[in-house]
Order: structure tokens, then sequence, then C-alpha cells
């Protein structure tokens, strides 16, 4: 558990963050959740809400977590967009990112933002960085877009551009240079794997995004999408070695995160407890590794289904671990029951049986 004047410190780091990008009234919401989280012992609902606007992507990538979902007409409407953003501002949460898919492929993406109050959000854009020019950039800034993760799966063409198509690194490196320059604060996203590590591409990494001087935030890789196979598990899951060298790597490099890191309460896994996802059709998931579903915002609120998530003994403790990444048990039991799966994401029910 972090001791109170170690969250007042962290709380402090992040309000000059937000002041520097002259968001005023986010700066008084995460004052005021603060108080509330360490006075008053409150659980704040949500600390970040994730939205899939798209499944769509104009990338094949060797690693894609969204490749099995079923693409339909269900999307959400301009008027379920509408409810979750009166229930985002209700409930104070500070942080809202779009992802996809390439949500910079979803032509509503611009008109979903301004249905938000994003003056007291701090709103960010997972994208790969090939589609995003310096006019579309601009007019994201416009409409109170603070940020960019970037994917970057290599250090130079040649590693990248085998996982993630020809052409790809010298587009996000662009990607990076327009972001920066419109003043946008951005970060690298790199899909960390045992090969990544093995074959020093890590490294070439680590000092790329020192040499740009943003920060780099690695995501686990875990079985779903194109990796949804036991037998992939040796050359991409982390070994203990693995894990062991990424905590030694965190560090030596102040600039390297990841997810659990920065929550309200304590260090650990924010899934299903201070973050989570939801699909372009309104399914509620933990994250976008952990493909089950917890409930439809169109059908109930989103506390309500936060609320299950946490009632979860899976959920209600912060592991200190990306249960689809780094957990044996989570990683043999539960992660094998959305293989060969079209009807993704599965209920909750399926997903965890035997375990509620």
């Amino acid at each position: 558990m972090i001791s109170v004047t170690g969250k007042f410190n962290q709380i402090l780091k992040k309000v000059y963050f937000i002041l520097k990008l002259r968001k005023p009234f986010l700066v008084l919401k995460m004052l005021m959740l603060t108080i509330r989280t360490l006075l008053y012992k409150q659980r704040p609902p949500f600390r970040q809400i994730e939205i899939q606007s798209t499944l769509a992507c104009n990338l094949r990538c060797t690693h894609c977590s969204a490749k099995n979902f079923e693409i339909n007409d269900e999307m959400l409407s301009f008027e379920d967009y509408k409810k979750i953003s009166k229930q985002a501002k209700y409930h104070d949460s500070p942080m809202l990112s779009f992802t996809g898919g390439e949500p910079l492929l979803d032509p509503r993406l611009e008109d979903i933002i301004r249905l938000f109050d994003t003056r007291s959000m701090l709103v960010s854009i997972t994208t790969n960085g090939t589609l995003l020019t310096f006019e579309r950039a601009r007019r994201l800034k416009l409409i109170g877009v603070d940020g960019f993760m970037i994917s970057l799966d290599g250090s130079n063409s040649q590693a990248n551009d085998m996982i993630r198509g020809d052409g790809v690194f010298e587009s996000v490196i662009n990607a990076i240079q327009i972001a920066k320059g419109l003043g946008f604060f951005v970060m690298i996203i790199h899909t960390l794997t045992h090969l990544s590590i093995k074959n020093n591409n890590f490294n070439g990494i680590l000092n790329l995004a020192q040499k740009l001087d943003i920060p780099l935030h690695v995501s686990l890789v875990s079985p779903v999408g194109n990796l949804a196979n036991m037998d992939l598990l040796d050359d991409y899951i982390l070994s203990n070695e693995d894990i062991l060298y990424l905590e030694d790597c965190q560090k030596k490099y102040p600039f390297l995160r990841r997810d659990l890191d920065g929550n309200y309460f304590q260090r650990g896994c924010p899934a299903g407890v201070e973050r989570f996802v939801i699909s372009p059709y309104g399914d509620v998931m933990p994250c976008t590794k952990i493909q089950a579903s917890f409930g439809n915002i169109k059908d109930e609120p989103m506390i309500d289904i936060r609320n299950r998530m946490i009632n979860t003994k899976i959920f209600d403790n912060y592991p200190l671990l990306c249960l689809a990444a780094e957990d044996d048990n989570f990683l043999n039991v539960y992660m094998p029951r959305t293989f060969n799966r079209k009807d993704l994401p599965i209920d909750y029910n399926d997903y965890f049986k035997g375990s509620l």
C-alpha cells in the first residue's frame, strides 16, 4: 500500500503535468478525488474509461488482440455515447482513452470525443500512428485530445516492420514528431514478448525512447487474438527471468512504465477495478486481453457493471501482476476459454465458470 505522503507526491506530479496541458478543471477534479480517496477512504468508480470505438484496422499485426472479435452492425449510437459521457461526468472519471482496432479509422471519432467534457478529462488515443497527419492532429487538439499512445514493436524498420508491415516504422516516427510538435504528450506503447527481450529488441526500444525523450509503456503479450494458441507460449509469453529483467529495467529507466502503477489506492493491476474497456457494441470488459463481458452499457449503468467486476474475487485485490500475461493459473485455465471463439467477448459466467 502506498503511504499517504507518497500518494500526495504522486498527485502533485500529476497536477503539474495537467497544468502544463492547461486543464484547470481536471486539476480540481484530481484534487477532490484525492481528498475523497485518502481522507474519507472512498473508492472512486472509474479512473480510466477505455473505449474501443472500432475494430477496423489498416494493419495486420502479429500479436493483434482484437483479431477474433466478430464485427457486426450493432455499434454504439451517438445516444449511447451520450449516456457514457453523462455517467463519466457524474462519477468524476478523470481519464478517457480511445483504442481499437485503429481509432483513427473511425469516421465518427471526432464527433464522439465532442460528446465528452474534455475540459475536465485527460483524453488520449492509442494508435498505430500510420494515419496521423498534421491536419488530423490539429483538429484533435482543438476538441480536447491531450495525447497519443503510439504502438512500436522495434527500434528500426527491420525489427518493427516484420511485425507491423512495410513502412510502418517511418510512419510512427513521423507521427511522434507531429504530435510532439503540436504539444501533445506522447508515449510509445510496446507489446513486450519473450522474443523481444531475447533478441535484444526491447533494449533497442528503450534506447530509442530515451533518445526521443518520451515515456515507454509496455503491454505484456497474452494468448489472445492472433496468438490465441497455447503452443506459442514458449516463444511469446514472458518467462520469470524476463519479468525480473523488466523490473530491473524499470529501476534503471524512470520513463519505463506499465499498468501496475498509477492507481488510486495501491500498486497492482487496475483491470475491472479502476479501469475497464467498452467494446464498439457496448460490452464491458476488464481489459482488452480478458475478453469477458460483465454487461452491456446499452442495458445498464456502467457503475453497476463495474461493481459486478469488483465483486468477482479475481479483481478485488489489485494483483501485483498481469493476470492475462503472468499468472500461470489464469493463462492455463481461463485464457483458453476464448480460443477458437468468434462470439467474443464471451459472458463472464462462462469465462470464469467454476470460480465465481
